[in-house]
Order: C-alpha cells, then structure tokens, then sequence
C-alpha cells in the first residue's frame, strides 16, 4: 500500500526541481498494518498549504481524498 500511496502523492506533486517530489517517502516503517508517508523536504509545507505568495497545491490533501474514494 506505501507503494501506491508514494506513487500517486507523487503524480499529484509540482515538478518544479523534482526535490519535493524526491522527498515523498516511508517515514516510519508498517508496524500492526501500518506506517506513516510523508514528504520530508525542506518546503514540503509550502507546496501543500502555499503562503502569500505561492498557491496551495495540496498534493498530501488530493491523495488522501483520491485513496478514501477508492476505498468506498
């Protein structure tokens, strides 16, 4: 499941540098059927909530709803 999670936040993801994207990783291993993905780069905040400047892509938001609708 990790595999697929990782796979689509990453389609969901800005390509810009390919640093955030690059980022989006298993952060804590499958202990009881479950484990944490995250995006750990420095900005992984500004790309999925955005700032004054810079729009919210919400990649994290996007994928979460995509895999609860699969779900159903």
């Amino acid at each position: 499941m990790t595999d697929q999670v990782i796979k689509l936040w990453r389609e969901n993801s800005p390509e810009d540098s390919g640093e955030y994207k690059d980022s989006i990783q298993v952060i804590n291993p499958a202990e009881a059927g479950h484990a944490m993905v995250g995006a750990t780069a420095d900005h992984a905040n500004l790309v999925e909530y955005g700032t004054e400047k810079t729009p919210e892509f919400a990649p994290m938001r996007r994928t979460i709803e995509q895999l609860n609708g699969q779900a159903s």
